[in-house]
């Protein structure tokens, strides 16, 4: 692993720039001008294309219609509506707070909202609970009428790749996912897929940045006593250039901090619901308000707002 890691790194000089070109090109036998023809190649593919103004608008109009809920209320107002198509949003937080019980809502929501959507779930701990899921479909209120289209409808419309235990894993897949997107391949799966989940991405990156984790990796201990991030409670786990990538990230902590106290809540099936509370800021966003919060509870099936 660290060969293919170390290769990475090599690759990365030379595409720009920080290896001597005449060299290199002498000990591979390749000419410059291949060299640099190669070279401008890469950069063209990846490289972000100009958009037009009235693009722009059209996609902003379109992201407003496709607005998903995560499954509850609290955090949908902190995301202007819910999640937003084509960003990243990153949950992240203390250990049991929470982060994958939202994403399996959020899984839910999107199937539910529509007999057609699709979600791709990386599941990269080898953690994922069909149990979990299926108990919150079958007691959450949020669900009662999406239950009329049946249990095996809305599961078959949820896909998790078998291979997703390291980083090298991860990427195929990714790749994979991407090309079919490309594509636009006649499998409906990937015509109507509205949302990826990939839970957890710290643990696949540990490894390259030196650290190790608690279980659910969103915070790291740091093995360098010297670290920027060592004098601080919490720490992103994949350290500062990692918080350039989401567009918006979401931090969870246990609810103890405000003061608030267990409570319960009755569902339409009058199930009686214990909850604790959360709560949930806006960490860093490009779009949305940073510092805003919500308190919610958390029930093993439903999420319910302070008032309830």
């Amino acid at each position: 692993m660290m060969e293919r890691i170390e290769r990475i790194a090599d690759e990365a000089k030379i595409l720009f720039g920080e290896v001597n070109v005449e060299e290199y090109c002498k000990k591979h036998e390749i000419s410059m001008e291949i060299f640099e023809k190669l070279r401008h190649q890469v950069i063209e593919s990846n490289k972000v294309k100009p958009k037009r103004g009235i693009q722009l608008l059209d996609e902003l109009n379109t992201r407003q219609e496709d607005l998903i809920s995560i499954g509850c209320s609290g955090i949908d107002d902190l995301l202007s509506g819910g999640l937003h198509p084509g960003d990243i949003t990153e949950i992240c937080g203390e250990s049991t707070a929470g982060k994958t019980r939202l994403c399996y809502a959020a899984t839910l929501m999107t199937t539910c909202s529509s007999s057609n959507n699709t979600v791709f779930y990386i599941d990269t701990l080898n953690s994922f609970s069909p149990e979990a899921m299926l108990n919150l479909f079958q007691e959450s209120d949020r669900f009662i009428d999406a239950r009329d289209q049946g249990m095996e409808n809305i599961f078959q419309r949820i896909r998790l790749p078998k291979n997703g235990s390291d980083i090298f894993a991860v990427f195929s897949v990714i790749e994979d996912l991407r090309q079919e997107l490309q594509r636009k391949s006649e499998d409906a799966f990937y015509f109507n897929l509205k949302l990826i989940v990939l839970d957890s991405i710290a643990p696949l990156f540990l490894p390259i940045l030196g650290g190790y984790a608690d279980e659910k990796v969103e915070t790291v201990r740091p093995t360098n006593p010297m670290s920027a991030f060592s004098s601080t409670i919490t720490k992103p786990a994949l350290k500062m250039t990692w918080t350039y990538m989401p567009d918006t990230t979401l931090f969870l902590i246990l609810g103890e901090y405000v003061g608030s106290k267990q409570r319960f809540y009755i569902n339409q099936q009058g199930n009686q619901i214990w909850g604790k509370p959360r709560v949930c800021e806006v960490l860093r966003s490009r779009t949305r308000r940073m510092g805003s919060w919500c308190v919610f509870y958390m029930g093993c099936t439903e999420f319910f707002p302070i008032s309830v």
